[in-house]
């Protein structure tokens, strides 16, 4: 009679171990779909003559697709992407893709996006590496953006300009 009595506790306490072991497998699994679910959760911003979209590439860790009108634009290497607006002025809108990198003190790139009126794109090369957004300018034919760099070794900041007019890039704008 002990022996059956000892069995029956075992066996309960086993069934206590079972179903704890289940909850916490369930509570992790559905942390990690949380977690995907909200990985996959796209960046969008609306312009004048569309949204454009930064969706994280489920299939590649640390890359965001940025699309406009339905359409891919780039693949982007990074851990996030931000979108900021130029503010609007004539019929180009123009688009700042800020890519967080994963390093500790190198954190940002940046690119132009350009749209024209009938929806086609620009894209800039990668520019403005390890350094901070500090303003943006419209110009008659282009835009004017003002990053700031800081130089630890000289413990001074650097704040260097870009021009982009006419789909290129040009460093050291006036």
């Amino acid at each position: 009679m002990t022996r059956l009595l000892s069995f029956t506790k075992v066996f309960k306490r086993f069934r206590v171990i079972l179903l704890l072991w289940r909850l916490v497998l369930c509570l992790l699994l559905s942390s990690m779909l949380f977690s995907i679910a909200s990985m996959a959760t796209p960046v969008s911003l609306e312009t004048r003559y569309g949204a454009i979209e930064g969706t994280a590439d489920i299939s590649s860790k640390d890359r965001f697709v940025v699309s406009y009108g339905g359409k891919e634009v780039v693949a982007l290497n990074g851990l996030d992407v931000t979108f900021y607006l130029v503010t609007q002025k004539g019929t180009t809108e123009y688009v700042i893709i800020d890519i967080l990198l994963p390093g500790l003190y190198c954190r940002h790139e940046y690119r132009i996006l350009e749209i024209s009126p009938i929806g086609e794109t620009s894209l800039s090369k990668p520019f403005g590496k390890c350094a901070e957004l500090v303003d943006a300018k419209y110009l008659d034919d282009g835009l004017i953006v003002e990053i700031r760099k800081v130089r630890v070794e000289k413990k001074k900041e650097v704040v260097e300009k870009y021009k982009w007019t006419k789909g290129a890039l040009t460093k050291g704008a006036k």
